[in-house]
């Protein structure tokens, strides 16, 4: 299994290197590049260890079955106190996936007490010595959970980065508190995002990078743009569904929902490999659904999490948009097609704007929206799209660039902005 970077897909490096670097040079996270198929009813007949070793193989393949066998068991054993990937009963057909059993109460137990067994197989296969400076942004739980997966292992040292008062006070006392000969805590001034895009700054400094160099250290993360994080959170939603499948409550082969607080996305993200990989995992119901808060409707997901997992929706967007287009007609609808498809020449690109009184009166009456609430809905989601715009439009200049109509609706309304469409777009094909 090769693993390739969202920003350069001819950036391919394998398992083990991906680990051990964490972040790409040039900024992109390290992605597989396929999702393997595994038989779920065979894996829903193991035990939690020898499930974890049977998925994570799948796709680090440049680690010996024999090791990820032994690292699964030594992780999941006692320090889970035998709960690990635990699905409670709560109510009629809803269960909670209890993932707070591990050593730091945090569902990130799973991923970083495996993780530095991983690191250091990696090093291994890859022959290297050097030294490895683990870099960590936290809200809160990753840190502990870090720390206390890293702490006094050979050959690594980590630093944990948190937001000044950003954490609860157990959250920072379980850091600060933190035994180890090699690992540090550093408060930072702002939020998370503050914190993290540090770290991010500092992955991609070529000066920090070559003095590194000169003292024998290497940088990597622990952080969920980290391949060896995000791997071993695939492995409960398997558990859980033979747990589901054991107790009869589904029929095998059955699809189950997912309900997922989100956060920095990896463990959303986890799910959906998941389901990439053959899990029946479904929807909450057999229509899409839309938040009644019209905020969160129009602003999502232009700018609005974590730059790295922006860079991967993309990505994921700008492959389907392509495969779409390859396929014959179709109409799509914003995440930068016109940039995306510029050097096609049987495109037609339209800008549909309106004036912000327009799009004011239409918050408060088609939404019922408050003005001060609306009000700053509009100025929120301007400023979202032009970020999203400049990041992965090239050479985005303006808001009409790669366009070949502008038409403001607030003039012809709805209706009236639809009908001349129509007539434009006819014309354009000759209909």
């Amino acid at each position: 299994m090769q693993f390739f970077s969202t920003r350069d897909q001819n950036r391919k490096v394998t398992s083990s290197e991906a680990i051990a670097q964490g972040l790409s040079n040039e900024g992109g996270l390290f992605v597989p590049e396929s999702f393997p198929q595994v038989d779920v009813k065979a894996l829903c007949e193991l035990d939690y260890p020898a499930m974890a070793a049977a998925v994570i193989k799948e796709y680090l393949t440049d680690y010996s079955q024999d090791f990820l066998t032994e690292a699964a068991r030594k992780t999941y054993g006692d320090a889970f106190g035998g709960k690990a990937g635990y699905l409670a009963p709560v109510e009629g057909d809803t269960y909670a996936l209890e993932l707070w059993h591990g050593p730091t109460c945090a569902f990130k137990d799973y991923a970083l007490q495996l993780m530095p067994k991983l690191l250091v197989e990696a090093k291994k296969n890859l022959g290297r010595t050097e030294k490895t400076l683990i870099l960590v942004a936290t809200s809160g739980d990753t840190g502990k959970a870090a720390l206390d997966g890293y702490h006094d292992i050979p050959g690594v040292e980590i630093a944990v980065f948190y937001p000044t008062g950003g954490t609860s006070e157990i959250q920072r006392l379980q850091m600060a508190t933190q035994e180890g000969a090699n690992v540090a805590v550093y408060a930072v001034r702002g939020n998370f995002d503050d914190a993290q895009t540090g770290v991010k700054k500092v992955f991609g400094d070529k000066a920090i990078a070559a003095e590194l160099e000169q003292r024998g250290i290497r940088l990597s993360s622990a952080n969920s743009i980290n391949w060896g994080r995000l791997v071993p959170q695939i492995v409960y939603y398997f558990y859980s569904y033979a747990q589901l499948a054991e107790r009869g409550d589904i029929a095998p082969g059955a699809p189950v929902s997912f309900c997922v607080p989100t956060g920095n996305f990896g463990n959303i993200l986890a799910a959906y490999f998941a389901k990439r990989m053959g899990l029946p995992i479904s929807v909450v119901s057999d229509k899409e659904e839309v938040s009644n808060f019209p905020y969160l409707r129009y602003l999502y997901p232009l700018g609005m999490v974590v730059p790295s997992m922006q860079d991967e929706i993309f990505q994921i967007e700008k492959n389907i948009i392509m495969d779409l287009a390859d396929k014959g007609p179709c109409i799509l609808v914003g995440r930068c097609a016109d940039s995306i498809l510029a050097e096609r020449k049987n495109h037609f690109s339209i800008y549909i704007y309106a004036s912000y009184e327009n799009r004011l009166k239409n918050c408060c009456e088609y939404f019922e929206m408050e003005k001060a609430a609306a009000e700053k809905m509009i100025v929120d989601a301007d400023h979202s799209r032009t970020l999203y715009h400049k990041r992965y439009s090239k050479g985005y200049h303006s808001a009409l660039d790669y366009k070949d109509v502008a038409l403001n609706s607030g003039s012809f309304g709805v209706k009236g902005s639809a009908e001349i469409l129509e007539t434009m777009i006819r014309n354009w094909l000759n209909c």
